[in-house]
């Protein structure tokens, strides 16, 4: 399982270069996001099959539109699994986790994980699946990591460290001569959030974690996808 301690220095955030798209993985981009993709400058990673998996795309459409997001996941598969931890709560457990709140569920005991927000029934005698009971030893894993000064540095500064590095990656994709007119991006982060201790988009990190291994939420998220076995291809479909 992938530790979720601190992440790589800044030396030695990543600089990735971009795959070249064929006319067929344009095709599949198109299938994978249901709509023609704007200006792809390429694909950063790929799927064990060879397809897409998060994309790059260039921050100001048209050269006149800016667009904080320019990694993209493009998989279907994790797309589903990501929107499945979104919908169990993960985005507000998390940023309880980052302020340091010690009720992640609002109703829940002190450091305990609360079933509802697994997106289980109301009733307290509906079992845990093998899935979310790994969910919630690492929640309690996380905790227990924080209390103990596991990590080098705070979650929450971690947090925006990685927002700042995504900028500053971004910024590497848009034309200098044109980056003082798109002024508003320097603010925005990850998922275009304007305030760096905000966890907005799982979906977001995660691109972020797959296409630089250094985004402490994506890895996070790695942990928990790992919990969440059992996809394939034809399941996400």
């Amino acid at each position: 399982m992938t530790n979720a301690k601190r992440p790589m220095s800044n030396a030695a955030k990543s600089t990735f270069v971009p795959g070249e798209l064929s006319l067929l993985d344009l095709r599949v981009i198109q299938c994978q996001l249901g709509r023609p993709p704007h200006q792809v400058l390429g694909a950063v990673t790929r799927c064990r099959y060879g397809l897409p998996e998060v994309i790059l795309t260039n921050p100001i459409i048209e050269g006149k539109s800016p667009f904080p997001t320019f990694l993209w996941l493009s998989c279907p598969l994790l797309k589903k699994k990501i929107d499945r931890l979104e919908g169990a709560g993960w985005v507000r457990r998390l940023q309880a986790i980052v302020d340091g709140t010690k009720d992640e569920g609002g109703g829940g005991k002190r450091n305990e994980l609360p079933r509802r927000g697994l997106g289980i029934e109301e009733s307290v005698s509906t079992p845990l699946s093998s899935s979310q009971k790994n969910e919630v030893e690492i929640l309690e894993t996380l905790k227990q990591e924080i209390r103990e000064g596991a990590s080098e540095v705070s979650l929450g500064t971690q947090l925006i460290e990685d927002n700042q590095s995504y900028i500053c990656l971004r910024n590497r994709y848009i034309d200098s001569t044109i980056r003082e007119k798109f002024g508003s991006l320097e603010k925005k982060g990850i998922a275009g959030s304007e305030n760096l201790s905000r966890i907005k988009c799982l979906h977001a990190h995660y691109a972020h974690f797959l296409a630089t291994g250094e985004n402490i939420i994506g890895r996070i998220i790695h942990r928990l996808l790992d919990a969440r076995k059992g996809y394939t291809c034809s399941t996400a479909l």
